[in-house]
C-alpha cells in the first residue's frame, strides 16, 4: 500500500476495509498483525533485543476514520506493553524502542518517552540498514495530547493549530517513520 503519510496510510486503509467484502457475523475488520519490537541505543547504536508479539485493532465498516482513536489505541497498546525502561549494556543510556507493525511494514512507530538521547524529526534514522523519514508525532504540552504530521508537499500539519509549531519544551512521546523508497532492493 503507497502511502505519504501516517493520516493518508490509516484513511486508504479504511477505504480497503469499507470496500471489503465482510461476512454478515463481522462488524468490522480486525488488524490481525504481528509487532516486532526492537531495542536500540542511539549513542552506541546497537541493538540489544528483539521481540514479537500480536497487536489487534478492529475499524469499523463504513465509518469515517478517526485518527485521534487509533493513535490513543497505539499509545495505550504501547503503554501496557513497555512501562519498564531498559538501558544500553555498554553507556547505560536509555534504549530507544522501535515498534513494526507487520499490516504496515514500512511504517515504524518509536517511543521517545523519557529518552536522553536527542532525536532531530528532520533527520532520518537507520533501522536493519534502511533508512526512514519523521512523517508524524504525538506530543504532549501542559497536559494535553497533539499530533503533528508531514503532508505531502512536506510542510508540518498541527492537530490544533492555535498552539503553534512543536517547542523544544514539549514531551515528545511517540514518533511514527516511514521507510525510504529502495530502488535497488526492488531490482
Amino acid at each position: 500500500m503507497e502511502t505519504t503519510t501516517m493520516h493518508d496510510f490509516m484513511v486508504s486503509l479504511q477505504k480497503h476495509i469499507n470496500e471489503a467484502l465482510i461476512s454478515d457475523e463481522e462488524d468490522g475488520c480486525p488488524l490481525n498483525g504481528i509487532l516486532i519490537t526492537t531495542n536500540q541505543c542511539l549513542n552506541c547504536n546497537i541493538e540489544w533485543t528483539q521481540s514479537a508479539s500480536p497487536f489487534f485493532i478492529t475499524i469499523e465498516k463504513n465509518i469515517d476514520i478517526q485518527i485521534d482513536s487509533v493513535q490513543k489505541a497505539i499509545i495505550s497498546f504501547l503503554e501496557a506493553h513497555y512501562c519498564s525502561r531498559k538501558q544500553c549494556g555498554v553507556c547505560n543510556k536509555d534504549l530507544m524502542v522501535i515498534n513494526e507493525y507487520l499490516f504496515a511494514p514500512k511504517i515504524l512507530c518509536v517511543e521517545l518517552a523519557h529518552l536522553d538521547v536527542p532525536l532531530n524529526l528532520g533527520k532520518s534514522i537507520v533501522v536493519n540498514g534502511m533508512e526512514y523519514d519523521c512523517i508524524a508525532a504525538i506530543y504532549k504540552r501542559n497536559n494535553v495530547l497533539y499530533s503533528t504530521r508531514l503532508s505531502s508537499t512536506n510542510e508540518w500539519i498541527y492537530s490544533d493549530p492555535s498552539i503553534g509549531e512543536l517547542l523544544q519544551s514539549d514531551d515528545i512521546q511517540f514518533t511514527f517513520f516511514r521507510q525510504k523508497p529502495s530502488y535497488l532492493h526492488d531490482l
